[in-house]
């Protein structure tokens, strides 16, 4: 979503919207934000000036498959060890 941002010399932002006419005698800059990130704050320790965004949050559901594939891959392991184990070759 592209943005009308204002904000200061520090970089602190007072403003993110659309519809708004650009102002006068204030920094602002329009800024694209990602859909699955969210704005934090325009760094302003350079000539240009560049927005910095948080990383993306990952859902439950992201969580819960990474944790499922990382169970499936030790189950996996446990279960080659254990063939092994039975047909008498040793870990």
């Amino acid at each position: 979503m592209n943005v009308l941002v204002i904000y200061d010399q520090t970089g602190r932002i007072f403003f993110i919207g659309q519809g708004i006419e650009e102002p006068i005698g204030l920094q602002f800059m329009y800024v694209d934000i990602p859909d699955d990130k969210t704005l934090l704050k325009i760094d302003v320790n350079g000539e240009t000036h560049t927005p910095v965004f948080s990383e993306p949050t990952k859902s439950e559901v992201q969580l819960l498959k990474e944790e499922n594939a990382a169970m499936l891959e030790r189950i996996s392991y446990m279960e080659d060890a254990l063939t092994e184990f039975i047909l008498g070759g040793t870990l």
